[in-house]
């Protein structure tokens, strides 16, 4: 019998949703990437600092920042 896959698919919206409240508390804000000079700037995605209203960092991967905040539940997988 073939094995299948238990895993629960989510999207990467999915992860910017549940992960910009925390942010937010932060003072920080999540931001995509628009064109081709500003992802080589700095990657597709990019943190704001609110209260300085400057980038806070380069090169974020929204999947990195989930698991690190621990909001990815062990059955769930992201897909692209």
């Amino acid at each position: 019998m073939p094995q299948t896959d238990t895993s629960v698919r989510i999207t990467v919206r999915t992860l910017i949703q549940r992960f910009a409240p925390v942010l937010a508390d932060r003072g920080a804000i999540l931001e995509k990437a628009r064109g081709q000079h500003a992802v080589l700037d700095g990657g597709d995605w990019y943190a704001l600092d609110l209260r300085r209203k400057m980038v806070a960092k380069k090169y974020v991967e929204p999947e990195e920042v989930e698991s690190t905040m621990g909001l990815i539940k062990p059955f769930e997988a992201v897909r692209d």
